[in-house]
């Protein structure tokens, strides 16, 4: 297992487009969460409304983060943390002229048997 993961800021700040990079996950041997980085430069979004069958988390690290959650918008700044429970249509977004960066943190979902 590798202990420290670094994100690639090199990469995220010559990005024309979104980044994401995936920082821990059941490949890495998480057991319950997965982590990853998104970078959404200015006009970059999610796709879309959408839903998770678990819960996810972003933190914001810089810049602003719109998301819109059940159908209400919110502006998230630096130090921010959003929850959007599981099932929950939700999307995100940058109308800014700045990049806008943060972590995604969601649950694993139970693997089936077999």
């Amino acid at each position: 297992m590798t202990y420290l993961r670094h994100v690639d800021l090199e990469t995220m700040e010559a990005s024309s487009t979104r980044f994401r990079q995936g920082l821990h996950d059941r490949d890495d041997g998480a057991s319950a969460s997965k982590i990853y980085c998104v970078s959404l430069p200015p006009g970059g979004s999610s796709e879309g409304v959408h839903t998770h069958a678990v819960e996810q988390c972003f933190y914001v690290i810089a810049g602003t983060l719109f998301v819109e959650i059940d159908g209400q918008e919110y502006q998230a700044g630096p130090g921010t943390l959003v929850v959007t429970p599981a099932g929950t249509p939700h999307r995100n977004w940058n109308p800014g002229s700045e990049r806008t960066t943060f972590l995604g943190i969601m649950e694993l979902p139970e693997t089936a048997p077999g």
